[in-house]
């Protein structure tokens, strides 16, 4: 029996960056509407991170044993995990892996595992899959991820595709938040602050804006991006190197029928240099239910991994947040 709780109870682990692997891959798509299937995350080192699951067009939490409690005993043996954390069904053992540019992987889960996230432990699944290469060590977060999985094969991932820098949709992000949408998430979150930022609003506006991801799925109306724009500290400490001031953006922008694009859900950070608080989203991919596109992603930085699904709404412009899932927090 193996013991774990979610803050810091592994103590010899060091919080670091990694690279995300590729996302997943993409199939002719079926119908999900009337189907029950579980998802979850595979990481690089094959161990799966079970997180969600879709019941018939309604999505709520999966391993709910594991939710339920930040301190639990975890079993060595499949046999031994109590029925609660497969939602009181058979335990779901045989997982698909969605990958880009192959194809997908047949997974059979094998034994209880505890994997570390930012400052804390996570309840996964050990698999019979075997990677190719070097392995990061297991304390670096976020680990890198194979793909995402789903339990049943007729479900198809399909990518969401990066934008690359200068394309047409690209240039359209970057004149949106030149124009205004940038200027306002900072005022928005300098005013939920109280703070004066020390470099004047004038000054600010001249700085250039690093626009540095940009993902679209061709027939949606939304983008998501991410962007910064940095300031030169007006006050560096004595006897250390300067660090500048980071404004970090990012989110969603909803196309109206004008074609102008507006923010659907758009947050801010500001920060030093480090941007320890800063998390950056890597998309999964999307998983259709007739007109409706659930987007499957991790957002993770220094202090959080999370996993979520989202569903863009392409006639009000709103993004409909149905589940998310912390991984490893920090702040806990």
């Amino acid at each position: 029996m193996t013991r774990v709780s979610a803050p810091l109870r592994v103590v010899a682990f060091l919080a670091g960056a990694a690279l995300i692997l590729a996302p997943a891959g993409a199939l002719s798509f079926q119908s999900v509407s009337e189907r029950t299937f579980n998802v979850g995350v595979v990481r690089a080192d094959g161990v799966l991170i079970p997180f969600a699951q879709f019941d018939r067009g309604t999505w709520r939490p999966f391993w709910t044993g594991v939710e339920r409690s930040l301190d639990v005993d975890v079993p060595l043996r499949l046999e031994d995990v109590d029925e609660d954390w497969w939602r009181e069904e058979p335990p779901t053992l045989d997982w698909n892996v969605w990958r880009e540019d192959a194809p997908p992987l047949r997974l059979h889960v094998t034994a209880p595992r505890v994997v570390y996230t930012p400052c804390s432990t996570q309840v996964a699944l050990a698999t019979d899959y075997k990677p190719a290469g070097l392995l990061p060590p297991p304390h670096q977060a976020p680990y890198p991820k194979l793909g995402l999985a789903t339990t049943s094969a007729a479900v198809a991932i399909e990518p969401i595709p990066e934008v690359r820098p200068g394309d047409t949709d690209w240039r359209r992000v970057q004149r949106a938040l030149e124009a205004r949408e940038f200027r306002n998430a900072e005022n928005r979150v300098l005013a939920d602050m109280g703070w004066s930022h020390p470099v004047r609003p004038i000054d600010r506006d001249r700085r250039p804006i690093d626009l540095q991801k940009v993902w679209h799925v061709k027939d949606s109306r939304f983008f998501y991006f991410e962007a910064m724009r940095r300031y030169p500290d007006p006050d560096p400490p004595e006897g250390k190197p300067a660090c500048e001031l980071v404004t970090y953006v990012a989110g969603y922008l909803w196309e109206e029928r004008s074609e102008e694009l507006v923010p659907a859900r758009v947050t801010a950070l500001i920060s030093y240099c480090h941007m320890e608080g800063a998390t950056f989203l890597w998309p999964f991919g999307v998983i259709r239910d007739g007109a409706k596109q659930y987007w499957v992603f991790q957002s993770a930085g220094w202090t959080i991994e999370s996993y979520g699904v989202t569903e863009p709404e392409p006639k009000t412009g709103r993004v409909r947040a149905h589940l998310w899932h912390v991984a490893g927090n920090c702040k806990w």
